[in-house]
């Protein structure tokens, strides 16, 4: 699961054209990377609540 996440997260920005600026390219980075996790505790934590 969490290398999915990994997967997920890191082969988009790496796919991006070289043509954009490095701060650019590091806040979508980042911001892909925050994302991914919060979708992943928050359907985390629903699984568990609904147990």
């Amino acid at each position: 699961m969490f290398f999915k996440i990994f997967l997920s997260t890191y082969h988009v920005p790496i796919l991006q054209p070289f043509g954009l600026s490095r701060t650019t390219h590091l806040v979508m980075h980042v911001y892909h990377f925050f994302s991914n996790y919060y979708h992943w505790v928050t359907s985390t934590l629903l699984q568990l609540d609904q147990t």
